[in-house]
């Protein structure tokens, strides 16, 4: 919830399964990990992103974006941070939050991003409040000549392994299937 601590949980099946109070206000993105109880937050107003465990709210580390923190996402080797209208990525150790490496993306679009970053296998989505999703290949930043166009602005953004799902910032959510007929590729 903007602004606010609350993040409500879902199942994917779209139904709510509670919420709890992280402690961190501003969270631009929260995302998830499969395998075990942590979560990564995007901190807008901190210009941070921050690893938690758990509903206990233990945070293990917190990295300094310098300004606004406009996405966070992560995969199976690292953590890829954003800020809100940049095109650097930061690539971060999972269990320490220590920056890796950086990568320019290259080509697509800059617009801001606000809590829209997804990465799965080796490409990078980055959408932006108009509406607009491009994909990057995670070896290089390029621009891999995907990019589509979502109803309404990208206020909210979930994935759940499948489907890039969005809303304007009200309940009517739109999602995309990354992999299958609703997504262009």
């Amino acid at each position: 919830q903007w602004d606010q601590a609350t993040v409500y949980r879902y199942n994917k099946a779209y139904q709510a399964v509670g919420s709890f109070n992280s402690n961190q206000k501003s969270m631009m993105q929260v995302w998830g990990e499969s395998d075990e109880a942590a979560w990564y937050s995007a901190n807008w107003q901190q210009g941070t992103v921050t690893r938690h465990e758990g509903k206990n709210n233990a945070m293990t580390w917190n990295f300094n974006t310098g300004t606004n923190a406009g996405g966070v996402a992560a995969d199976d080797k690292q953590v890829y941070a954003m800020r809100d209208s940049s095109l650097t990525v930061w690539m971060l150790d999972k269990k320490t939050g220590k920056q890796i490496n950086t990568m320019a993306l290259l080509g697509g679009t800059i617009g801001s991003i606000q809590g829209s970053l997804v990465v799965w296998g080796d490409k990078l989505y980055r959408g932006n409040p108009a509406g607009d999703v491009w994909r990057y290949d995670l070896n290089n930043g390029q621009h891999d000549g995907v990019n589509f166009k979502v109803t309404g602005s990208i206020n909210n953004m979930s994935f759940n392994g499948q489907e890039y799902c969005i809303s304007a910032n009200s309940s009517t959510v739109y999602c995309y299937d990354l992999f299958g007929s609703t997504c262009p590729k």
